[in-house]
């Protein structure tokens, strides 16, 4: 064969492969597979990565005991069901003192829960100070107090941080995930799919169902499955058999020709071929990896953007044009047009919501675990205390006075004593009178209260409890 010849040859095989359109079945099965993630989401549910909440459980628990220890008329003074606490306020009761205006609901609350002598043993048995001796609670008094306070600091920076996570997180992710592939946060039945926007399938106008003049119209994934996987629908030429997965037949799901009523039963038929068994653990950056692939299959042309297996012209499932959804306004000059898709924004919407409470967990995890360790603290104070070993006393020379009981009340009596008698005696020296006197009582509660994390003398309203 000549080089003339050969040449011409080349350019036959060359010119027939460019015109001729090389469609195949599953020629949207890269796309399905992406999207069979999320419609596993919606119907077999998620679970998220986040564990955290905004739940103060701790410190509550610290404020309920601290009130337990305190005097009955501390506590009876926060009783809202008596009419003469009604009227109180922190700015009558006390002047100028921003702690008691702070913790004043606090307060009310702890009270309430406490009011009950029953209530107060169960927090006591809690704290394994439940008949403890006196010298036990008093020890373990100025340690709640102290822990109490520390939460209380714990608690403010808890609450600046924003926005909060919502109580059923995990509700929330999977209701936005369900409107992407249903518009709404139950899938009903065939009956009941009707989307804002939706055209009635109908034997030949695929064409018409999948092209969109707006955002609202194809926002479901329920829908766009029909015009990415589909067979036939079109008026005529040759339809692309099962665009997304062959069926056992080959031809794979019929286009839906029975009104809007067939959308989802086709849709259901089409979930079979990726249907998982279990959840998956999904967290904010497993959204946003979706929504980054799902972008890439758009081809953004000067009319519009066509989402999936586009060829020319139009979306009507015929291998000359394509198997896809045809968005009137992402066009090339528009590509951020996709984002207001309702399907894609309500996964848009998921991914934020995810991110803020992982960004939450962040910021609020080590603090929550900080209030945990003040409960901890405090609430096994008690029985480390009373495991202590008593004292026993020890043994004195028989040539030595036993010394004193550290209880010295009648010491007044010893008289015409001086100070090494008294002494002897267990007792201070009245120079004065040359008498023996009682010891001075002297309290720990300044210098327990200066060691103690540094705290300000504003404790005196947050943390001590009131006599």
């Amino acid at each position: 064969m000549n080089k003339l010849a050969v040449a011409g040859t080349i350019l036959m095989l060359f010119s027939t492969q460019a015109s001729r359109a090389a469609v195949t079945p599953s020629v949207n099965a890269a796309l399905f597979a992406e999207l069979c993630e999320v419609l596993n989401w919606a119907e077999v549910g998620v679970e998220v990565t986040t564990t955290q909440s905004s739940d103060l459980e701790d410190y509550t628990s610290l404020q309920q005991l601290n009130m337990t220890l305190a005097a009955a008329a501390w506590r009876e003074k926060f009783d809202k069901t008596k009419t003469e606490n009604q009227q109180r306020t922190p700015a009558a009761d006390h002047k100028d003192d921003k702690f008691a205006a702070a913790l004043w609901s606090d307060w009310q609350e702890a009270a309430a829960a406490t009011k009950e002598a029953t209530q107060r043993e169960a927090v006591l048995e809690q704290a394994q100070l439940k008949g403890a001796l006196p010298a036990t609670l008093t020890k373990s008094k100025a340690v709640v107090q102290t822990e109490t306070y520390a939460a209380y600091l714990l608690k403010k920076e808890i609450e600046a941080i924003s926005p909060k996570p919502a109580d059923n997180l995990q509700q929330v992710i999977q209701n936005k995930i369900k409107q992407a592939v249903f518009g709404k946060t139950e899938k009903g039945n065939a009956a009941s799919f009707n989307p804002a926007g939706a055209t009635a399938p109908s034997g030949n106008n695929r064409g018409t169902v999948c092209a969109t003049t707006g955002t609202n119209k194809l926002g479901t994934l329920v829908e766009v499955l029909m015009c990415l996987c589909t067979k036939a629908g079109n008026s005529g030429g040759t339809a692309i058999n099962a665009p997304c997965a062959a069926k056992s037949g080959g031809d794979g799901e019929a286009y839906p020709s029975a009104g809007q009523d067939g959308v989802l039963t086709g849709y259901d038929n089409i979930f079979k071929l990726c249907k998982k068994p279990k959840k998956d653990k999904i967290s904010s950056a497993d959204i946003h990896r979706k929504l980054s692939v799902l972008r890439g299959y758009f081809v953004h042309q000067s009319d519009a953007g066509y989402f999936g297996h586009f060829i020319n012209t139009a979306c009507d499932g015929d291998e000359a044009k394509g198997a896809c959804v045809k968005y009137h306004d992402a066009t090339d000059a528009a590509q951020d047009k996709v984002d207001e898709i309702a399907w894609v924004s309500n996964l848009l919407q998921a991914e934020k919501t995810l991110r803020e409470a992982e960004k939450y967990n962040e910021q609020a995890g080590p603090l929550l675990q900080g209030l945990h360790q003040c409960k901890a603290t405090a609430f096994s104070y008690g029985e480390a205390v009373s495991s202590l070993p008593v004292e026993v006393q020890r043994t004195q020379p028989a040539d030595k006075p036993q010394a004193a009981s550290l209880d010295t009340s009648g010491c007044d009596k010893h008289t015409s004593k001086n100070a090494t008698e008294c002494k002897t005696l267990g007792c201070d020296h009245d120079a004065k009178n040359n008498k023996c006197k009682n010891k001075e009582e002297k309290t720990k509660y300044s210098r327990n209260r200066n060691r103690s994390y540094g705290r300000s003398r504003s404790c005196n309203w947050v943390c001590k409890t009131r006599n």
